[in-house]
């Protein structure tokens, strides 16, 4: 998350070149253990109404250094990471602290107890999100997110193109006009780098052989009334 509330972030060039300078397998392997999946789009794609998101910013540090000097720190500057005591937390946070740090940007790290509460507030200036789309719908990946004024807007963004573009999903039936309308939102998130979306975990389990019909969900629904035991 980058809030651009932070006097560094409000320049889209900034924005643009804290993406360059990611390493998004790095942070997968760091974050997941391995066993995650680097992410492009905010909407999984799974999700009813995704459309294939624009190329995404490749690390490129050079491009990320140019970047930073034509938005007037060509030094790079220091800004500060909120995160909490655990690991999906700490762990891309502290990759990104020395990703970051090849371009110039020195970040602080700070763990704290009030992280949400703190994120709720907009008092942060760059930190990581864990989110579970439990509803497989592009909808719920933006729309609560990313909308004017929403609860959970916690990057507080209001963008009027975006927001006709979240209503105007929320009510077409058509799905191939959904993906559509849903591919011009994601250029727009695309573009202002608000979010990047870094990786994706895994839904691993392990069941006793004789149990059928496990399956992995990715929101952890288990359907145990289909589950049968043979010897």
């Amino acid at each position: 998350m980058l809030n651009e509330a932070d006097e560094h972030l409000q320049n889209p060039k900034v924005r643009q070149a804290i993406a360059y300078a990611l390493n998004k397998e790095e942070i997968a392997i760091a974050t997941t253990d391995g066993v995650g999946q680097v992410l492009h789009s905010p909407i999984p794609e799974s999700a009813v109404g995704y459309a294939a998101p624009p190329a995404d910013y490749e690390m490129d540090l050079e491009k990320a250094k140019a970047l930073l000097a034509e938005a007037g720190y060509p030094d790079g500057f220091s800004i500060e990471m909120k995160t909490t005591s655990s690991n999906t937390y700490k762990k891309p946070s502290t990759v990104i602290q020395a990703q970051l740090a090849k371009i110039g940007i020195q970040v602080t790290v700070t763990e704290v107890d009030t992280y949400w509460s703190d994120v709720a507030a907009h008092d942060f200036s760059l930190g990581v999100m864990n989110l579970c789309i439990y509803v497989p719908d592009a909808d719920q990946a933006l729309y609560p997110l990313y909308y004017t004024n929403q609860k959970r807007n916690y990057v507080n963004i209001s963008i009027p193109e975006l927001d006709a573009l979240l209503d105007q999903g929320r009510g077409e039936t058509d799905l191939a006009k959904r993906s559509e309308i849903y591919s011009k939102a994601q250029q727009i998130f695309h573009d202002e780098v608000f979010m990047i979306p870094l990786c994706n975990y895994a839904a691993i389990i392990a069941a006793n052989k004789n149990l059928k019909n496990v399956e992995a969900s990715p929101v952890f629904a288990w359907n145990i009334s289909e589950w049968t035991w043979e010897e």
